[in-house]
């Protein structure tokens, strides 16, 4: 293997961790602003257009990042799995073995798709509910 190629695998594996890493905060954070808006929905008089309107925002966002990384992930590991092939990795396959591993619904976002369901689901159901004060 080249120096080039050895550069491209390094960079490349940096890259699918970073892409990862970044997803997963970003998750962390943008479900902790979901659910508080549906708190704030059920807990105080924050009119409820507002607080869906927020949810819609945040949630595309969070759909439309997470899909931009996940496509620079996704090519970066193709990169990785092409020089593992072709550059006599035997025995150490790590990113062909784990692209095994990925199903293909995966990469279509489903799991991001039916979160943002649960969330129209979950403001359809607390829309006419009035808001109840937290107990002090």
């Amino acid at each position: 293997m080249t120096d080039e190629q050895k550069l491209a695998y390094s960079e490349a594996g940096n890259w699918v961790r970073m892409a990862n890493t970044v997803t997963w905060t970003l998750a962390g954070v943008f479900a902790a602003i979901l659910v508080a808006a549906i708190y704030m929905a059920m807990t105080t008089s924050v009119p409820r257009w507002l607080l869906v309107s927020i949810s819609v925002v945040v949630g595309g966002f969070w759909f439309w990042i997470d899909r931009v990384y996940e496509n620079t992930a996704v090519a970066a590991r193709n990169i990785l799995v092409g020089l593992e092939r072709t550059k006599g990795f035997e025995g150490m396959r790590l990113y062909t073995e784990q692209s095994k591993a990925i199903p293909g619904w995966y990469s279509t976002n489903i799991h991001l798709l039916a979160i943002l369901a649960l969330l129209l689901v979950g403001w359809v159901i607390i829309w006419d509910i009035p808001p109840v004060p937290p107990v002090k």
